[in-house]
């Protein structure tokens, strides 16, 4: 059997997996998310909530590694592999751990024009995901989907280029170039968000080739602002459910995370009470002054029980001519939701860590710390 067999045989059982669940699922993660599909809901939560913390700044492991990781712009993760996007060396973009001891199993990828499988322009962080064994990433240029053989770099300790398909690869039209957290759904539809889209997210249909403004922006600021300006100022990460039928949004300006049913538009509203609520939103000439603003949400991951969002409050302060960082909150925490929005537990991360990945089974939680390079840590859940 050739790789092309291999590939297509491979994506039509995933393909035909994805549908089986859609339709006839009755997974926990399934019946978690009924009332989603009911009515839109609003939640308010608060930092009391969740009953259990955990301080992983003295309750964590940590694996010295043999190669460096400087500069990890983004941490993904299926139950056996952990993929690092690290810019550091532009001749091995991605490097992947073992899920078991965090054992360093070698790297992938490189930057260049193209137009190699494995050689992207530029990775957008937001860009890099991981679904089970696809691998999706994008650049400025397209979004490519890979599958990777898990069970053969588990099973020979290491992985090589042998163990990594490129399934897909579709490029951008102009309008979509500098797109936002691109991700395919299903095999014919992209969903993101370039600067200037008069809602929250686009889709793109790859069929038709028609650009779509779906979800409507949060109703927070009733000032008329340009579309380029209202998208800096519901700045936002979002990810999708393991079946692809929930988007999370989480917004940086507004302490929100939202979960949207791709089925029916409707969605469940987490508000979240901050330490300090957002000051007065004033203008900055056809825009809006975001430096005086409060930073709430950052990331988001999502696995097949729940929800893990970033909280890491804070501000900008002058000082002279400079702007400096004012902490509001000690350190990152990571809050944890089940898909019905019920807080589960709360992540204290130490200092300067702020990437991470959970696994899809909630097993283990695993991050990296820019001044400990030769090092990985990870905290077992369960």
């Amino acid at each position: 059997m050739n790789d092309f067999s291999l590939v297509t045989r491979c994506m039509k059982k995933y393909g035909l997996i994805l549908l089986l669940f859609a339709f006839f699922s009755c997974s926990d993660s399934e019946k978690s998310t009924k009332n989603l599909d009911s009515e839109t809901s609003i939640k308010q939560i608060e930092a009391t909530d969740f009953a259990n913390v955990i301080d992983l700044t003295v309750n964590s492991d940590s694996v010295k590694i043999s190669t460096d990781l400087f500069v990890v712009y983004n941490l993904v993760s299926n139950n056996d592999l952990v993929i690092a996007l690290e810019k550091s060396n532009q001749g091995k973009l991605f490097r992947v751990f073992s899920t078991r001891n965090g054992e360093y199993l070698g790297g992938f990828g490189f930057t260049g024009p193209g137009p190699l499988d494995l050689e992207f322009a530029q990775v957008s962080p937001r860009g890099v995901t991981l679904d089970g064994n696809i691998l999706q990433v994008s650049d400025n240029k397209s979004l490519r989907t890979f599958l990777i053989d898990t069970k053969g770099v588990v099973e020979s300790g290491g992985i090589s280029n042998e163990h990594i398909k490129l399934v897909n690869r579709i490029p951008f039209p102009g309008a979509l170039i500098y797109i936002d957290n691109p991700t395919l759904i299903g095999d014919s539809v992209i969903y993101g968000k370039p600067s200037d889209s008069k809602e929250l997210l686009i889709s793109y249909n790859l069929n038709d080739k028609s650009i779509k403004d779906v979800f409507p922006y949060p109703n927070k600021y009733s000032g008329e602002i340009d579309a380029t300006s209202k998208s800096g100022l519901y700045n936002k990460i979002f990810r999708y459910s393991p079946l692809h039928e929930k988007i999370v949004v989480a917004f940086s300006y507004f302490p929100l995370v939202q979960i949207y049913n791709l089925r029916n538009s409707k969605y469940l509203e987490l508000q979240y009470k901050p330490k300090n609520d957002q000051v007065e939103i004033t203008r900055q000439g056809m825009g809006i002054n975001e430096g005086s603003l409060y930073n709430y949400f950052g990331s988001v991951d999502i696995t097949d029980k729940g929800i893990y969002v970033s909280y890491d409050e804070f501000t900008f302060v002058t000082n002279g001519q400079n702007s400096e960082r004012l902490r509001i909150t000690k350190n990152m925490e990571v809050q944890s939701y089940d898909w019905s929005g019920n807080p589960r537990s709360k992540f204290i991360f130490p200092r300067p860590a702020w990437v991470y990945t959970t696994t899809p089974d909630d097993s283990k939680i695993f991050y990296v710390k820019p001044n400990m390079e030769n090092y990985i840590y990870f905290h077992s859940i369960k």
